[in-house]
């Protein structure tokens, strides 16, 4: 029995060092996020945005090389610009659960987050800029139909302001004033028996 008590010992101690050896190991790679995305993801993508380009706006393989030169820049600086967004909010965040709220600290992040997101639409204008200055004078006009679009259905998928929202029901026919439900728009609820 003492043999059996002993190697029972053994198997739980390297059990646990073996556990613990897991944890630290996913600890430590959960850690390390990588930097940027995968170099095929960024391959096959690039390959999208230059077959788009010269289909849509008919660009040249010079005027793609040059345009992708700028978007990787894009993408990095905005992709930073968006990290310090993020920290900002979580240290806001943070803020919420003190026991005493310091609004001049929360009032001084919200105008970092402000100063940030004004930076990232300047990026992002500056960025359209420089691909309109690739673009011969029928290429900017694609360009801006193109945009147009692209800007047009971000609106559709985001549905229109609170404001303009049409209210529930309203292209539904009232129905005649003796027929219409004594509970409001909707039917009284089913009787359980």
């Amino acid at each position: 029995m003492n043999t059996n008590n002993r190697w029972m010992g053994v198997t739980i101690v390297l059990l646990v060092i073996l556990n613990i050896s897991a944890l630290a190991f996913m600890w430590v790679k959960m850690g390390q996020k990588p930097k940027g995305p995968r170099p095929g993801l960024v391959a096959n993508e690039q390959e999208k945005v230059s077959k788009i380009f010269k289909q849509e706006l008919g660009l040249d393989d010079e005027q793609i090389e040059q345009f992708l030169k700028h978007r990787e820049n894009h993408r990095s600086v905005s992709q930073e610009i968006q990290h310090e967004i993020q920290v900002l909010k979580e240290e806001m965040l943070n803020e919420l659960f003190h026991d005493q709220v310091d609004t001049n600290t929360v009032a001084r992040l919200t105008d970092e987050i402000a100063e940030k997101s004004k930076e990232m639409e300047r990026l992002t204008f500056d960025h359209f800029a420089k691909l309109k200055k690739l673009c011969g004078e029928q290429q900017q006009e694609l360009l801006q139909k193109l945009l147009d679009d692209f800007f047009r259905q971000q609106r559709l998928q985001s549905g229109p302001p609170p404001g303009e929202r049409e209210p529930r029901g309203e292209n539904l026919p009232r129905p005649p004033k003796g027929e219409r439900p004594v509970h409001g728009d909707r039917p009284p609820p089913p009787h359980r028996q």
